[in-house]
């Protein structure tokens, strides 16, 4: 056992014996933000009910709000699992908003996609005009052409399953399927333009992966935990770069922690997650040979 494992582990021990249930509790429990609003670039637009309004960074999201970026950008995370980006001139509703599904009905514009194994998130639909789009652990985009009715669905990761009125499509990784007004959906092969620009959006999930690993950090149950050790947030980020460097193993320390904080264990899924998107990316530009 090395002296950072060590160390952890002793003060883990003497937060039990010298806080009881109370200093357990204080880093042991957890929080999860249902669904958070990223306004990335530009004005966003959100209507809660009363009317669409200004929308602000980082905020709290619910059941039946609508969101749109006419020229800005945005993402929402959902769960601290699921991230959604929405491109300019994109309109969604969040319909279904449970710890096990999630449910986004999109009028128009084009949305990505990552779905990760973080949380208890089993699934995620987005429903358009015409069909309904369900994916299990994914990455995919969705277009809705409000003009001339046109909708696609690209595949990047696993699979997804496209249902509309007599008929269901089964998409793998690394294709593409368009539906034109009043007719079914034809799968196509991705040019290399298509290719490109899906690996320009993997990577853009990468980002935002680590962006919310980062934003884990600030959480108050975190902060209580990295005061106690000794750990601020630069060293915290620089062990997280020899992770995803596969340079340390964090499993070591989970498994040999005498407590196991649930916002630590899943810091510690989250980092398989990145690790498991920096090898998507190669694998999407090995395509391109």
């Amino acid at each position: 056992m090395n002296k950072t494992v060590k160390w952890v582990l002793i003060v883990l021990v003497l937060i039990i014996a010298a806080g009881g249930v109370f200093a357990y509790t204080a880093i042991a429990g957890d929080d999860i933000d249902e669904a958070i609003l990223n306004v990335e670039e530009g004005s966003v637009e959100v209507d809660q009910g009363s009317g669409y309004k200004t929308a602000t960074d980082r905020m709290d999201l619910s059941l039946n709000d609508k969101i749109k970026t006419g020229e800005g950008t945005a993402s929402v995370t959902f769960f601290e699992g699921v991230i959604v980006e929405l491109d300019k001139n994109t309109e969604i509703t969040i319909r279904q908003l449970s710890e096990k599904n999630i449910g986004i009905k999109q009028e128009k514009g084009a949305t990505w996609s990552k779905f990760t194994a973080v949380t208890g998130v089993q699934s995620q639909t987005i429903e358009t005009p015409t069909s309904v789009a369900t994916v299990r652990g994914t990455e995919f985009g969705v277009t809705v052409n409000e003009e001339d009715g046109e909708e696609w669905v690209e595949v990047g990761e696993n699979q997804v399953e496209i249902k509309t009125a007599g008929q269901v499509v089964l998409m793998n990784e690394f294709e593409k399927a368009i539906k034109q007004k009043e007719e079914q959906w034809g799968k196509k092969e991705l040019t290399k333009e298509d290719k490109m620009k899906m690996i320009a959006k993997a990577k853009k999930s990468l980002n935002r992966m680590k962006k919310m690993r980062e934003r884990m950090l600030e959480k108050k149950r975190v902060q209580r935990m990295m005061n106690i050790i000794g750990v601020n947030k630069e060293k915290a980020m620089e062990t997280f770069d020899k992770i995803d460097r596969g340079e340390l193993n964090e499993d070591n320390l989970i498994e040999k922690s005498p407590i196991k904080p649930k916002v630590m264990q899943r810091m510690v899924r989250l980092n398989k997650e990145v690790r498991k998107q920096q090898e998507l990316i190669k694998k999407m530009e090995a395509s391109l040979a």
